[in-house]
C-alpha cells in the first residue's frame, strides 16, 4: 500500500465531522485504498453554487464558501427530493472532482 502524508489549513470544517472534533490543521493520509462513507476528506471549492453557498460548522454556524475554500467533511450517499443526490465514490485520488451534498459537509459524487 502506498501511502504519503501532507499537512494542511483548511478554510472550514463541516458539520458532519463534528463526532471527530477535528482541528483546522490536518495530516492527509492519500492512499489507493477504496473508500467508505464516513471517510474524512478535504476538497478545494471550485465554483461558487446558488444551491449550496453555506457551509455549516460544527458551532452551527453557516459560512460562506468561497472559491479556492478548503473545506473538510466526510464522504456520504444522499437521497434528496429536493436536493442533491450523490453517492459515496468506490475509489478517490488527489484531483478527483466530487460535490458537496448538503450544507454539513456531505460529499460525494
Amino acid at each position: 500500500m502506498n501511502k504519503s502524508i501532507k499537512v494542511v489549513d483548511v478554510d472550514k470544517i463541516g458539520s458532519a465531522t463534528s463526532p471527530l472534533a477535528l482541528a483546522k490543521t490536518v495530516a492527509l493520509v492519500s492512499s489507493s485504498e477504496s473508500t467508505r462513507a464516513g471517510d474524512v476528506v478535504v476538497v478545494c471549492a471550485l465554483t461558487d453554487s446558488a444551491t449550496y453557498n453555506m457551509l455549516e460548522l460544527p458551532t452551527g454556524r453557516l459560512a460562506k464558501i468561497n472559491p479556492g475554500d478548503l473545506l473538510l467533511g466526510v464522504l456520504g450517499r444522499r437521497r434528496a427530493l429536493k436536493g442533491f443526490v450523490g453517492d459515496v465514490p468506490a475509489s478517490l485520488r488527489s484531483g478527483d472532482q466530487l460535490h458537496l451534498l448538503n450544507m454539513g459537509g456531505v460529499i460525494g459524487l
